[in-house]
């Protein structure tokens, strides 16, 4: 039995001109332990699809269709009969880490009134568990962390606490929204490596939202993908490349070819250049190594 099940989701913005339509007839299920990848361009209704089943849209947007969690559909609950599954039983991960910490309150506070509002652990035991947490995010030096405000640590970091926060919580699905968007391509692999680690234990179904399908290709049992708030392909990551149903989803493989085979090209131009010039292995190597994600990127869509 299916841990989520979304039918004929639609979604529609009214404003005082006209109505638009957001989502349209969005289908999806989601078994427990496995991973979703949600595929599409800014604009194609990827994070709309989480919001809206969650229940954190304004009172402009009029929400249809069925988001089955656990046999209860939760688009005709209430804001108080969602506010306990937020959390405890779906976690959600935003796109830029640094708008979800306050910036006046030092991290382990804010990690510690998390604790109280849901009550995961005795007052005597908060700092002793945020440690933990923190150091099982590989996290160096975890109490100093602790003291320190959001715009003193660095956003992969910041990244880290939430997943950390949020796994801390063992919720039954984790919807992570382009977790990986306002970092770096070096700190990118590794929270892709934390994700893949909550993925491999099988104890959180995952959807995972992105306009990567490299990433994605790392994770997702099944990717479904948006465009214009329809859904324009669905099936496994072998099937959406090798068998892509959509010339939408045809064009967004072949840019991101394009994009790695610059990046090995970019990659085979400076080894020769240096083989000319004389340049040092140790800068070779660096080199290579911040090159590393979109090398991986390149073989991975290319097997």
């Amino acid at each position: 039995m299916s841990l989520l099940v979304v039918n004929n989701l639609s979604l529609v913005h009214h404003n005082k001109v006209r109505e638009k339509q957001i989502l349209n007839n969005v289908s999806f299920s989601l078994e427990a332990g496995s991973c979703l990848g949600i595929l599409g361009e800014s604009g194609s209704g990827k994070s709309m699809t989480a919001k809206a089943i969650l229940g954190i849209l304004s009172r402009d947007f009029t929400v249809s269709g069925e988001a089955l969690f656990k046999g209860k559909n939760l688009l005709t609950m209430s804001p108080l009969e969602l506010r306990p599954l937020r959390g405890l039983e779906i976690g959600m991960i935003m796109q830029n880490p640094m708008t979800c910490f306050d910036p006046l309150y030092k991290i382990g506070n804010q990690m510690f009134e998390t604790f109280e509002t849901h009550a995961l652990f005795p007052k005597s035991e908060w700092q002793a568990n945020a440690v933990a947490i923190l150091k099982k995010m590989h996290i160096r030096e975890p109490e100093d962390v602790l003291n320190k405000f959001p715009h003193q640590l660095s956003g992969g970091m910041l990244q880290r606490i939430m997943i950390g926060i949020a796994m801390a919580m063992k919720p039954e699905i984790l919807i992570c929204d382009e977790p990986t968007t306002a970092i770096d391509s070096i700190t990118q692999y590794e929270i892709i490596k934390e994700f893949k680690t909550i993925k491999e234990s099988k104890e959180v179904a995952m959807i995972f939202i992105t306009h990567d399908i490299s990433v994605i290709s790392h994770l997702a049992d099944e990717i479904m993908v948006l465009n214009n708030g329809q859904v324009a392909d669905y099936g496994t990551f072998k099937d959406i490349l090798t068998s892509p149903k959509d010339a939408y989803t045809k064009m967004l493989i072949e840019q991101k070819l394009a994009v790695a085979n610059r990046y090995r090209q970019m990659l085979y131009n400076n080894q020769v250049a240096e083989t000319v010039t004389g340049v040092g292995k140790g800068q070779r190597n660096r080199e290579q190594n911040t090159s590393l994600w979109p090398e991986m990127v390149g073989r991975e869509a290319t097997c």
